[in-house]
């Protein structure tokens, strides 16, 4: 008989963490596709030079590949799941297209940190907004402190995508590259042809390199 589908399972285990799978992928049709995951205190650093954390959640995509192919993904955090020991938390989910992306609501935090992305991006009218609240960047590098606040979206098109932002910071540092101990910046990027950057930026004891101000103001138009 002629087969229908291809279906797979599999299941790996590093240090105490698992992490197993299913997906299953139609041989005719529009070709529909379904992958699932679930992981269990999962350690990246088991498996190269990455953080170590504790990563317990399910994730999943389900689609097609024709006439065009699509996908609406999802993932959930378990409750133990960590950060460099800091609490990691989120759940998420949305829908791809080609030069589409659809119904976006992404909720993440790590440690005192929060990230959330919520939206559509690609056609005329579309808005994905964005909010970070990072009160404890070392969660997520330990050459960065301070705290630092941005807002913004993001429009228009793959071919032509538009950012507007706000952000402001305090005591901020990375590494022994980049210090100031306040920071405001507001601006878009690609909000005209004849105008790709507009910026203003406040910043004060700012150490950039070999480059120090007690104050600097810049704004580009």
């Amino acid at each position: 008989p002629t087969r229908r589908s291809s279906d797979l399972a599999r299941r790996a285990q590093a240090r105490g963490g698992t992490l197993q799978g299913t997906a299953s992928l139609a041989l005719a049709g529009n070709r529909d596709f379904k992958v699932s995951a679930t992981a269990t205190a999962l350690n990246p650093a088991s498996f190269g030079n990455y953080p170590v954390a504790s990563l317990s959640g399910k994730a999943s995509a389900q689609g097609a590949l024709k006439p065009a192919w699509s996908a609406a993904l999802s993932f959930e955090l378990g409750r133990n799941s960590s950060l460099r020991g800091r609490p990691l938390a989120g759940a998420g989910k949305l829908a791809l297209t080609p030069g589409s992306v659809r119904d976006a609501h992404v909720e993440l935090s790590a440690g005192a940190n929060q990230l959330s992305l919520n939206g559509n991006f690609g056609r005329t009218g579309d808005t994905l907004a964005f909010a970070l609240d990072a009160r404890d960047p070392a969660a997520l590098d330990t050459r960065l402190a301070g705290h630092l606040r941005a807002t913004g979206r993001i429009a228009g098109t793959w071919e032509r995508p538009t950012v507007a932002f706000t952000a402001n910071g305090d005591a901020l540092r990375a590494g022994t590259a980049f210090a100031a101990a306040t920071l405001t910046a507001e601006g878009e990027i690609g909000g005209a042809p004849d105008r790709p950057l507009r910026l203003s930026l406040t910043v004060a004891a700012l150490r950039a390199g070999t480059f120090t101000a007690r104050s600097l103001r810049a704004n580009v138009e």
